[in-house]
């Protein structure tokens, strides 16, 4: 979403039950989704379990692709949805968002995300929001248009994500963030 700022804090929520959810996956559940690194070379040193990925190749008309952990996940992001219509303006009981992506990303130790910028249509109607899981955010640096945005963990943090961005991760574990896309309905 091109929002003023490149990023702003709505929040922080409390990603334990997150945590032990993805710690009792096997480890070829980040195995399912992989087309997100192999399309976006940007992004090849990821991992990432979806439970909601947006098929854009008709937009403005999107569908939106369900997985394994699907409901899992969703039932975990319920405070996050909350969380999330409140800091803009909005009832969650009225329903005025959908989420349109959902998935963990897993950043293993000294690794990047490249410099890019979402440039699709689509990423000017949504707000991008990362949660923040578990990693050595002191070891992080996440730029947006050059500028390190802070992160800790349980943080919620919407990025502006049509400015060029990237990763610079130097923690001894793996990093872990929740990235959702809100689309108004």
């Amino acid at each position: 979403m091109d929002i003023i700022d490149w990023s702003k804090k709505i929040g922080n929520l409390d990603p334990s039950e997150m945590m032990d959810f993805i710690s009792s996956l096997p480890e070829q559940a980040w195995q399912e989704f992989t087309d997100r690194q192999k399309r976006f070379p940007f992004h090849e040193q990821t991992e990432c379990i979806p439970a909601v990925f947006a098929d854009r190749s008709d937009y403005p008309c999107i569908s939106l692709d369900s997985f394994t952990y699907t409901e899992d996940i969703s039932k975990l992001c319920t405070d996050l949805y909350e969380c999330f219509c409140y800091a803009n303006h909005s009832n969650p009981s009225r329903r005025e968002w959908r989420v349109t992506t959902a998935i963990i990303v897993k950043m293993p130790p000294n690794s990047e995300i490249g410099l890019h910028s979402d440039t699709h249509p689509y990423f000017g109607e949504t707000h991008r929001l990362h949660w923040c899981l578990e990693g050595d955010y002191e070891k992080m640096d996440f730029l947006i248009a050059g500028n390190r945005i802070p992160m800790m963990k349980g943080d919620l943090i919407e990025i502006n994500n049509r400015m060029p961005h990237q990763v610079f991760y130097k923690g001894g574990v793996p990093r872990y963030n929740l990235i959702v896309d809100f689309m108004k309905q």
